[in-house]
């Protein structure tokens, strides 16, 4: 279909060589005599390299990476003093095991002529890819534990209500890194100059003494913690003419702690998948939060029917105090106005928003790793030719300490509107707006190489090109989003078959940009490495039935094409994208309120999602040739369970 050429331009089976005295013209062991397991010291052995026989595939092994599960939830309540006094508790716990697969090792090693087995009695540079005889995949394993849980006491205390509680959560994560090599300990394995030394001219024809100290198995432990004791207070505030108005009040004290532990061994190891695992670090920061918020009626007409029917206003504040980044204050308003006897509606609303970069984003390792060059388009003139490719680069990874914070403001206006007087049918329609200035963004590698990046810096060497990436966490900028809502919902009860819901609501987006430095990226009906695909519209649109226990859903799930381009390559329309998703169940019980059955509010369910099996749309410009933010991998996907409540 014309996508992208994800096979390596440098890691090949088995090995790509450059020689210092003729750089251009690189070499290989001939793959037409030899196998693997096989090797040779003769120079005649070792022919021009071949990249479309040799060339090796850089996607990884596991698309969908098996797992395990086990998680379990709670949630109780105990009234010490009837609606006064009430005790409450709420939580969860989630553990998962993952093991990704990633591909074959390989490693990228300068090799001195003093190497037993080097044929050309000088240095050379080796792109070397490990046969899984030799070294396993390289294998990312992943235990994941969290844990939140929330316990407090709540009420009501004449027209005020109250609730103050605590809540704790925690993500631990562990990973285990085996059979990832390390580019400075294959340095040194090659630099021997006795029979250990580590082979690169061979195909796949090394011993486990020869590759000992390549591959270190690799640990560590990243943790996120978070405390908050909170406080609120709502009721009424006053009654006049209008109506009553409400008030909410609260405060919150939150701790936040991150942590990550490496072992030594990925302290010390430059690996070529997973880069260097930088140093232990921990962060903290406290917050003081407190917030108000009102609701005041300001016009009604009573239960006459009238054109001006009713008005009402809220505000909000929070004011937020941060232990490292200051402070912010930041406010909401919305109005809401009822015509005709409330069968038009209408709406609108101004909010703010301040969001300081997280801990794990200020505190993430920086990591130095190199993409073997099938991941990115180069347009520069690398190519012995002088044509653009896709070649390797360095990338830098990681968090930032330079880090500031994300504000936002976001505009909505909109109408509803009820022709029937039952009000079972109900349209809806909204025009909003988002803007966020200093976007906390990882920067887009392909975008840095074309020279529209509006985030991160490119750093090429002045004779060869060869680029290097520092894609760290940075503020990317002012990103600006605008669309348009519309839902219709409509009630349908019947004596003899039950009751059915009709829904459907849709998006339409107008704009999607980022800015910054004079540099402005229109995503809008585009896909992009930067923020994967923007279709311009979306529907959902749906059938509910429930009668007695029963209870049956559908959906059709649609999302638009978008536009798919490689600048100087190709450029062509993805296809859309529509799914169709049914459920049904029964509870038994419900259909009878005086029911004593042992099964009582236990619920068995059943569903298909995607039950047509839509195809994944083809993605050119994607590292996974296919649309991994919209599309499900899966495809057709039946599931059925059982929820019993006691």
């Amino acid at each position: 279909f014309g996508g992208l050429d994800r096979r390596s331009g440098r890691v090949s089976t088995p090995h790509q060589i450059v020689r210092s005295s003729d750089p251009g013209n690189p070499l290989s062991l001939d793959i037409t005599r030899f196998g693997p397991g096989q090797s040779s010291t003769n120079i005649n052995d070792f022919v021009p390299f071949n990249r479309d026989a040799q060339a090796y595939s850089t996607n990884e092994y596991g698309t969908s990476p098996a797992y395990d599960r086990l998680s379990g939830h709670w949630s109780a309540t105990y009234e010490f003093i009837e609606d006064k006094l009430v005790f409450f508790t709420r939580g969860y716990v989630d553990h998962r095991n993952q093991e990704f697969l990633a591909s074959q090792a390989m490693v990228d090693v300068v090799v001195p002529g003093t190497n037993p087995y080097n044929p050309f009695g000088e240095t050379v540079r080796v792109w070397y890819l490990f046969g899984q005889d030799e070294h396993g995949l390289i294998t990312e394993d992943f235990k994941t534990t969290n844990l939140q849980g929330t316990a407090g006491f709540k009420g009501a205390l004449g027209r005020y209500n109250y609730e103050v509680g605590i809540s704790g959560y925690q993500n631990t994560l562990r990973e285990r890194s085996p059979n990832d090599s390390a580019v400075n300990r294959g340095a040194a394995a090659a630099a021997r100059t006795d029979l250990t030394a580590f082979n690169p001219f061979s195909y796949w024809g090394n011993s486990a003494e020869q590759l000992a100290g390549i591959s270190p198995t690799s640990r560590y432990v990243q943790r996120n913690k978070v405390r908050t004791l909170d406080a609120k207070v709502d009721g009424e505030l006053f009654n006049w003419y209008a109506g009553t108005a409400f008030f909410a009040v609260g405060a919150e004290r939150r701790y936040v702690e991150t942590s990550y532990d490496p072992d030594e061994s990925w302290q010390q190891a430059n690996y070529w998948w997973l880069g260097n695992g930088g140093t232990p670090t921990s962060r903290s920061r406290d917050v003081n939060a407190y917030f108000g918020e009102v609701r005041i009626p300001v016009y009604d007409a009573g239960m006459e029917p009238a054109f001006f029917q009713n008005a009402e206003i809220s505000g909000a504040v929070r004011r937020e105090k941060y232990s490292d980044y200051g402070s912010s204050t930041v406010g909401q308003f919305s109005a809401r106005v009822g015509l005709l006897d409330e069968k038009v509606v209408l709406r609108a609303s101004y909010a703010e928003s301040f969001k300081a970069p997280s801990l794990s984003d200020l505190n993430a390792p920086v990591s130095y790793s190199t993409e073997p060059g099938g991941f990115y388009y180069d347009p520069a003139p690398r190519g012995p030719n002088g044509e653009g490719g896709f070649f390797p680069v360095d990338i830098i990874s990681g968090g930032s300490l330079e880090l500031q914070p994300e504000q936002g403001e976001t505009v909505n206006v909109g109408v509803i509107f009820r022709p029937d007087a039952s009000q079972r049918l109900v349209f809806t329609l909204d025009w909003w707006k988002l803007k966020l200035t200093d976007l906390i963004l990882s920067p887009d590698g392909q975008s840095l190489l074309y020279g529209t990046g509006t985030s991160g810096t490119i750093t090429r060497d002045p004779v060869t090109l060869y680029p290097t990436l520092d894609l760290r966490l940075d503020n990317g900028g002012t990103r600006e989003v605008s669309g348009i809502d519309v839902g219709a919902s409509y009630q349908l009860p019947t004596d003899a078959f039950g009751e059915f819901t009709f829904d459907f609501n849709g998006t339409y987006l107008t704009k999607f940009e980022d800015s910054a430095d004079g540099v402005t990226n229109d995503y809008l009906d585009l896909w992009s490495g930067a923020v994967g695909p923007m279709p311009k519209l979306r529907l959902v649109t749906g059938v509910q039935w429930e009668r007695g226990g029963w209870n049956a859903s559908t959906s059709v799930n649609f999302s638009d094409g978008y536009n798919d381009i490689i600048p100087n390559v190709l450029e062509r329309r993805v296809s859309s994208y529509t799914t169709l998703d049914l459920q049904a169940g029964y509870t038994f019980g419900r259909d009878d309120a005086s029911s004593q059955s042992l099964f009582k509010g236990t619920s068995i369910y059943f569903g298909i999602e995607n039950l047509f099996n839509a195809d994944l749309p083809f993605v050119a410009s994607s590292s996974d040739g296919w649309d991994r933010y919209i599309a499900d991998y899966r495809g057709r996907y039946a599931y059925m369970g059982v929820k019993v409540k006691f």
